[in-house]
Parts: C-alpha cells; structure tokens; sequence
C-alpha cells in the first residue's frame, strides 16, 4: 500500500498519509478503509489527506479527484465527516484543492495547509 492512515488525538482526526506510487489500485483501498473508520467513529472526525508526496499525473489527478470527491464512496460528504483538511506545498494541488470548494465541484467545505501543524492547529481553534 502506498499510503496509511491513523487516528490522531483522541479518534477526532482521521490522518491519511499518501506516498510516492499512490495510484488508481490504491485508491480504491484507502476509499474502503476511510469508510469504515467513518462507520466506526463514535462522533464525527476530521480527515487530513496529507498529499505532499503525491506524484500524479493530469489523467490520474482527475480520476483520483472523480474517485474521492464524487459519487456514493465520497468521504468528504459523509455524515462523520467533520471536515477535510488537505496538507500539501505544491501550489498546483493547492489550486485544484480549492477548486473543489466552487459550486461547480459541489461547494465542498476542504482547508489547504502547507503543513500537517498548520492543519491541526487549525482544527484546535475550531473547538475554542
């Protein structure tokens, strides 16, 4: 598997880490595995898609995003779903992941950070 995912503090952040050679055969594995941490879940969590290591390119950039932001297995719209929070330093996927908070890509509510800190702090002030 090119990726892994753990629970952070306290089961509230689902962290999903995406390593080189992430690709179509790992994406449906980790879209199973993030929906049933979400029908585990006691109480809604936020998902961090920590993307920096993503080598992708344009064709598997759309399919990936068709894949995980569309139809029924979209984790973003799940009802455990908090929040999803993307970390990456590559401008280009920081531009296409607010991309996906316009109305042609359904409004979706998705954070960009450059860092998995700037990400969790960011869910921190969410809570005070």
């Amino acid at each position: 598997m090119n990726y892994s995912i753990e629970m952070l503090e306290n089961d509230s952040i689902m962290y999903v880490q995406f390593r080189k050679g992430f690709g179509k055969d790992d994406l449906q594995s980790y879209l199973d595995e993030a929906r049933a941490l979400y029908a585990a879940a006691e109480s809604p969590v936020y998902q961090i898609l920590n993307i920096e290591d993503l080598a992708l390119g344009f064709d598997d950039i759309m399919e990936f995003l068709s894949m995980s932001f569309r139809g029924e297995r979209n984790a973003t719209k799940h009802p455990m779903n908090r929040g999803t929070l993307i970390v990456t330093k590559n401008v280009l996927y920081q531009m296409m992941a607010r991309g996906l908070t316009h109305v042609s890509f359904g409004s979706m509510k998705i954070q960009v950070f450059e860092s998995l800190e700037a990400a969790q702090t960011w869910i921190n002030n969410q809570a005070t």
